[in-house]
Parts: C-alpha cells; structure tokens; sequence
C-alpha cells in the first residue's frame, strides 16, 4: 500500500470499505469487481483510498474470526494492494464522529464516508448501511 500523498485529479477515485477486502478474500458478493478495480489501480487507471481505521477493522474480523496468523497474513497481503492508505488526522476524525452521530452508521463506517468525501471517492462496499448516505457520496455497490 501506498502512503498518502497523491492528488491526480484527473483519475476517479475509489475508497474501499471494509466489506470490499473481505468479500475479495473470501470470494464473496461481487468480489470480481473489487479485483477489477484493484487492477485499474495497479495499472495506474485509478486512485484506490484505504483509511486505516478500516483497515483495522478487516485486522479485528480476521482475528475474531479465524486466527492470528491468518490475520497477519493478510495484512501483509493487504499492505501490498495498490491502495493509499489514509492516516488519522483531526479533520477527518471530526468529519467521520459527525457523520456518526446522525445515525444509523458504525463507527468505521463513518470513515469510509469521511474518506470518500475527502477525496470525492466513490465508495466501494456491499453493505446496506451505506443506503442512507447516497446524497452525499456515490457508492459502487457489490
């Protein structure tokens, strides 16, 4: 993964949810869509965002769900994704916990739209919370 730091206006712009990666790793709603996208990016067709906040939540599922060491693993496979991964900054915080407190959204996922918004990214999930945020960010569903 890529650090924050690029700004090409010219390329759309993807920001992908947590969901995206799993169903990618698991092989599950769409996820050759993912793959699409993540090979336009490798390509250099596309920007592809990644905040780490979700990228800790795939961390958490993997280690709930499976184990330790499956986890790391892909970790380390998601660190190789050509994917900028957005860092924490007081901007974004306040964005996502107003996001937030409207409702009807996790915690993370008021990143995912945080991200999206900062960027004018289109958000790329499978995950019905996201309905309700459609007026304010476009959203490539899965």
């Amino acid at each position: 993964m890529k650090k924050e730091n690029s700004d090409d206006s010219s390329k759309k712009r993807y920001v992908f949810d947590s969901y995206a990666l799993i169903a990618l790793t698991k092989h599950e709603a769409d996820y050759q869509l993912v793959e699409k996208l993540l090979e336009q990016a490798k390509r250099n067709k596309l920007e592809g965002y990644i905040n780490i906040v979700n990228l800790g939540e795939v961390f958490y599922i993997y280690l709930k769900s499976f184990n330790k060491d499956l986890a790391e693993k892909l970790i380390t496979a998601a660190s190789n994704l050509p994917l900028t991964i957005v860092d924490l900054d007081i901007p974004l915080l306040k964005i996502a916990a107003s996001i937030k407190a409207q409702g009807g959204i996790s915690y993370a996922d008021s990143f995912v739209i945080a991200t999206s918004l900062k960027y004018d990214a289109v958000v790329v999930t499978g995950d019905k919370e996201f309905k309700k945020f459609e007026k304010i960010v476009k959203v490539e569903w899965l």
